[in-house]
Parts: structure tokens; C-alpha cells; sequence
């Protein structure tokens, strides 16, 4: 086995590091992983199945003089605010500010390369962040890789090739169940006698709608019809971290909410290793 490089990056937003999963599905070295996170379960999470990350606080305190030899930047910014289903607030929101400091650290750093994910936005909003990053975007549907319709917009200068291979895969591809699942009927019961929600049931032969970043909302995409308990149920958390292809029970250890929360929050992980899969430089080659 010969290593040709190995890579040093820096993840903005880090969440539950799903840079590092990318990175390892597509067997790319690094030796110096930088986090900037906030999440408590997030840093958490990322310190158990990564435990030689660095991590750096927060992203509005990273003074990012101190990494001008990062090959790689990565980050997901806070999407709330731009993010078409919700109010736009765009750039006046709080959270949607916190994108600059990407630009920032491209700037000052000057990586070989970056990528930078958001949600889908309005005109306005992405042709400012494609000024600042002097490129325009590739809009990539999760679909593709997943059984969950998550259209997203991404910025890189990897010089990436058509987009990922359709693996067709639907609701009955990702369904898992267990025991728990009479809870999550139970809830969704009293939920609906209350008139709280108003839901389209999904068959197991549609996509599941996108996850959100709010902790209750995954409750709220998708309902599946068990054939366990002979009724409809929201999906469990193995199923949501299978729609961000993520390991089955990545988060566990953790409440249901808050689950929730850091799935909904995090990338499609094969979205982002078919990126990196074009770093040819950088990955391994495996000789006979």
C-alpha cells in the first residue's frame, strides 16, 4: 500500500463530523483534522468515533492565521435563514452570517481546495455566495444516494464529474423495525386525536420527505405503514441516520431528541465522499 499525501483540513460547522465518514468511505488520509463546532452532543459524539480530531471552538473566535497549510476546507454553514421553506431572511439573519466566516477562512487560508453545502436559496442569496467563492454551484438531490428527496447546493473548486450514480433506493430500503416502534405509533396516535398534525402518509415505495435541523420536525417528514404493529408510525432514529447514510446507530447514546437534532443537522454522507472520490492526489492506491 502506498500513500501519495496525506491531507490537513479544516470543517467549519463540523457537527458530528461527517467530513471524517467521507473521508474514511473513500479511503483518503489526513493527519490533522481541525472542528469548529459549538454543539455540546456534537463534540461529544465526534470525540468518541474520532478521537485525534482537533477541535477549535467557535467559528466567530478561530483566528485562521493559525492554519494557512489546510489542503481542504469543508462546512455546511447554518441554513435556517436562507433556506426557501422557511422565512429568507438571508443575510440579515444571525445564523446565516455565520457563512462568512467560511469566506474568511478562504481567503486568509488559501486551501487548494473547499466545499461548502446549503440549503436551496433564492437567486439573491446564491449569487452572492458564488461572488465570494468566485464559482457557481451544483445543485445535488440526496435522492441519488439515498432513500430521502434532500436537494441541496454545493460550492467547490474539486474538479468534480457529472453527479453521483441513482442507487434507486426507497422507503422499504431503509426500514427498520423494532420495539420501539409501538412508542412512535403511540405518539403520532395521540398527536392525531389532538388534531396537532396534519401528515402525508408515504408509502414504502416513495422517497422520504427531507429531514430537518428542528429536533421535532423528522417526526413530522415521513410516515410509514409497520406491518409490526399493523399501523402507520413516524420513522426511528436508525432510519433517519439510513437516510443521511449515515452507520445505523451513529448517535446512539443519545435521547431520541437529540438524535434527531444532529441527524437532521448533518450532511448526506455519500453525497460528500463522491466529492472527495475526485481527490485523486490524495487517495490511497492499493498495489499487489
Amino acid at each position: 500500500m502506498e500513500t501519495l499525501n496525506s491531507m490537513k483540513i479544516l470543517s467549519l460547522y463540523d457537527g458530528i463530523s461527517c467530513g471524517q465518514l467521507a473521508l474514511q468511505r473513500v479511503k483518503i488520509p489526513y493527519t490533522h483534522y481541525y472542528s469548529s463546532e459549538v454543539d455540546k452532543n456534537c463534540i461529544e459524539l465526534t470525540k468518541k468515533k474520532f478521537p485525534k480530531t482537533i477541535f477549535i471552538g467557535d467559528i466567530t473566535n478561530v483566528d485562521f492565521n493559525k492554519y494557512k497549510e489546510i489542503d481542504l476546507i469543508i462546512g455546511g454553514s447554518p441554513c435556517q435563514g436562507f433556506s426557501i421553506a422557511g422565512k429568507q431572511h438571508k443575510f440579515d439573519d444571525e445564523r446565516s452570517k455565520l457563512i462568512l466566516y467560511f469566506f474568511e477562512a478562504i481567503k486568509i487560508c488559501k486551501p487548494k481546495y473547499f466545499l461548502l453545502e446549503n440549503v436551496v436559496m433564492n437567486k439573491e442569496s446564491t449569487n452572492i455566495v458564488s461572488r465570494y467563492l468566485n464559482l457557481s454551484f451544483v445543485k445535488i438531490n440526496s435522492s441519488l444516494v439515498s432513500a430521502q428527496s434532500r436537494n441541496r447546493l454545493y460550492w467547490t473548486n474539486i474538479p468534480f464529474i457529472g453527479l453521483p450514480k441513482d442507487k434507486n433506493l426507497y422507503l422499504k430500503d431503509v426500514v427498520y423495525y423494532t420495539k420501539e416502534n409501538l412508542l412512535i405509533y403511540q405518539s403520532l396516535k395521540n398527536l392525531i386525536e389532538n388534531k396537532k398534525v396534519i401528515i402525508p402518509i408515504k408509502s414504502l415505495k416513495f422517497k422520504a420527505k427531507c429531514l430537518s435541523c428542528n429536533p421535532w420536525q423528522p417526526f413530522n417528514t415521513t410516515i410509514i405503514y409497520d406491518k409490526t404493529i399493523d399501523n402507520l408510525r413516524y420513522l426511528n432514529c436508525v432510519e433517519l441516520e439510513r437516510l443521511q447514510t449515515l452507520p445505523d446507530n451513529y448517535t446512539k447514546g443519545y435521547s431520541d431528541i437529540a438524535r434527531k437534532k444532529m441527524i437532521g443537522n448533518c450532511w448526506t454522507v455519500d453525497i460528500i465522499s463522491w466529492f472527495f472520490s475526485f481527490l485523486k492526489e490524495y487517495t490511497i492506491w492499493f498495489t499487489l
